[in-house]
């Protein structure tokens, strides 16, 4: 095979083909000799085949072959192929325009193959952009070729593969491109009178370009709207008028090909969780959608793999769905999943088997957020041992989904004292705290935001084991989700804690960096630094003399005054509830507030704020200035 290396090297013209062309007949098939051949530098050689002018076209098209078979393996070679900076070269062949449409199609099939399984979202160039454009709006012409059919598909697959990048998202669709993509899924929504040859190619096309359309919506509620506001009359206000985009897609949902009704079911959820579907047509998921995506998980890897990841997308924060999905038995379903997978190991399925315990665990966090009639579907299913075991994965990604799981279970108090106790969750999450993995220690930290409640009886645990100085460094990291991970996390340490525990977070985490904390660059941070505050003076009078005599009463009046302007509820609420602890005080205590006419304007000002506990918050805080007990230094607690 060193001879053959060397053949490719040093031939040209015709012997290069031919050597090339015995070089993919080679690999194809065999992964171990394709490893073999990127170990030893294939990729510089293939790329340089691209790169020089004086390559016969034919030697690249042969080059082209090679990097698609050798990016089929998967993600381990993907990874090698993006790395050594093959994309530049292939994106550079189709903006030649001496380039044949073969080597523009071999090219495109490339980097479609290429980037559907690369690990990290690639940007397209601009000017393939505008190439893009032209490839895929000579289908909107329904005389197009079958070659002209299968370049575009080839061209929605990249982009489907590129498009979750949000500024990726606004290139292509300021070029137009989502304009295009709609209108090819209008087109071709019916294939029903097409000749065979045709009907295979559009399939093709609608297929990748509804997976496209997924992509370029997903998280983006502008293009989402866009979308499902589609040949709608101008002139309607009604939301009840029909939508025909959204009944376009509720239509292919059912579609007879797996992967288009996988494809129109994304853009759906993405429609869904944008706010852009009107509530009559979410009854159609719940009856439409849901079952369709239920079924999905009995299909191949890759189909259950992003059945499952639209799924746990779908019902997101969605009672409703969460409901239907979990009425229509999904729990079951995933559960034999985990087991089936967990209990058929292979090396050569370990990245594909990553995926799926990643997808499944996500979908379980998702469905089990809110109520606990879930969560208890999840403990009858078994699956808890399994979650447990994932903490500890080899893949980061299946930690992290593992942690998203135990927060949502933990926030049942049932669960949390009996079931996870029992299942020995602590060890594992515990050790997760410090992962060299970011996403992981931050998964972790929200995971134990739970676990260290007053009612847990995994606080204690925790604790001795060192969970407070790790948390209170944490705190002063400079990733802003990690920074607010681990202040949640002494927020719930604090609360109804004991003096001495109050005193040991204060200590450790230090005066001036809580402070600092409660004018951090992310205001959820501050809100969780505020409500530090809040439930270290909530209790004895003695707390609220720790805080003072550390930062100083002159600090704090300046610290509440501020979030008391705040353009945000959430600041102002914490401040607020901050003035109703210190108020519960003694007579000292409530003249600090009573003393400040800033304050205290502040508090008659927001007493009719549009937000419920804002409004409540400042009733509190009038009520413990006012009303003593018959000591006169003992105010009501709120």
């Amino acid at each position: 095979m060193e001879r053959l290396l060397e053949d490719i090297l040093t031939s040209k013209g015709e012997q290069q083909v031919i050597a090339l062309r015995t070089l993919k007949n080679k690999i194809i098939g065999y992964p171990e000799r394709k490893k073999y051949f990127i170990e030893h530098q294939i990729l510089n050689i293939l790329i340089h085949i691209l790169s020089s002018p004086e390559t016969l076209e034919e030697s690249q098209i042969q080059a082209i072959f090679i990097l698609t078979s050798l990016a089929q393996v998967g993600y381990s070679f993907t990874s090698h192929i993006c790395q050594a900076g093959t994309l530049h070269h292939l994106f550079m062949i189709f903006m030649t325009k001496t380039s044949s449409p073969i080597l523009i199609t071999a090219s495109l099939k490339a980097l479609a193959t290429i980037l559907s399984s690369a690990s990290i979202a690639e940007t397209i160039p601009e000017p393939a952009i505008y190439y893009f454009v032209k490839i895929l709006a000579k289908c909107c012409d329904k005389s197009s070729t079958s070659s002209e059919y299968f370049q575009a598909s080839l061209v929605a697959s990249i982009i489907s593969a590129c498009g979750k990048l949000p500024s990726q998202q606004s290139q292509l669709a300021e070029s137009g491109i989502l304009d295009i993509l709609i209108e090819i899924v209008s087109l071709f929504q019916d294939r029903s009178n097409q000749k065979p040859q045709q009907h295979f190619y559009t399939t093709k096309l609608l297929d990748a370009v509804l997976h496209a359309l997924s992509s370029l919506t997903h998280n983006h509620d502008a293009h989402a709207s866009q979308v499902a506001a589609s040949y709608r009359s101008s002139t309607s206000n009604n939301p009840n008028d029909v939508y025909p985009m959204i009944a376009i897609l509720l239509k292919l949902a059912k579609d007879p090909c797996i992967s288009i009704r996988l494809g129109a079911s994304g853009c759906l959820a993405n429609m869904y969780r944008s706010g852009a579907i009107p509530k009559k047509y979410s009854i159609d998921l719940q009856l439409i959608v849901i079952p369709i995506l239920i079924r999905l998980l009995d299909e191949s890897y890759k189909i259950k793999e992003h059945a499952l990841l639209i799924l746990a997308y779908l019902v997101t924060d969605s009672d409703e769905m969460q409901g239907a999905a979990c009425d229509a038995d999904v729990i079951r379903k995933l559960s034999n999943i985990l087991h089936h997978v967990n209990n058929n190991l292979s090396p050569e399925m370990d990245n594909t088997n990553d995926k799926i315990i990643e997808a499944v665990l996500l979908a379980i966090a998702a469905l089990t957020l809110f109520k606990d009639d879930y969560r208890k579907q999840v403990i009858n299913a078994k699956i808890v041992p399994h979650i447990v075991s994932a903490l500890s994965h080899q893949s980061p990604e299946v930690r992290v989904a593992a942690c998203q799981c135990t927060r949502s279970l933990s926030r049942s108090v049932c669960i949390l004292r009996s079931n996870l106790v029992d299942a020995g969750i602590t060890d594992p999450l515990f050790v997760l705290l410090t992962d060299k993995n970011l996403k992981v220690k931050t998964a972790a930290c929200a995971a134990v935001c739970n676990l260290v409640l007053d009612f847990s009886p995994m606080r204690s645990a925790i604790m001795e084991k060192g969970a407070l100085k790790i948390m209170c460094e944490h705190a002063k990291d400079e990733n802003s989700a990690l920074r607010l991970n681990a202040v949640w996390a002494l927020k719930h340490i604090v609360y109804a804690a004991e003096t001495s525990v109050k005193k040991n977070v204060l200590e450790e985490l230090g005066y001036n960096v809580l402070t600092e904390l409660c004018n951090d660059p992310e205001i959820s941070v501050q809100e969780q630094a505020l409500d530090v505050i809040r439930n270290v003076i909530c209790g004895q009078q003695e707390n609220i003399d720790i805080l003072l005599n550390n930062i100083g009463v002159s600090k704090i009046l300046s610290i509440i005054k501020k979030k008391l302007s705040s353009s945000f509820t959430e600041i102002i609420t914490a401040a607020i509830y901050i003035c109703v602890h210190i108020a519960s005080g003694n007579d000292a205590h409530r003249n600090i507030i009573i003393e400040q006419d800033e304050i205290l304007q502040s508090i008659l000002k927001h007493i009719t704020h549009s937000n419920f506990e804002v409004r409540l918050g400042c009733l509190w805080v009038l009520i413990n200035l006012t009303w003593a007990d018959d000591n006169s230094d003992q105010i009501s607690n709120s």
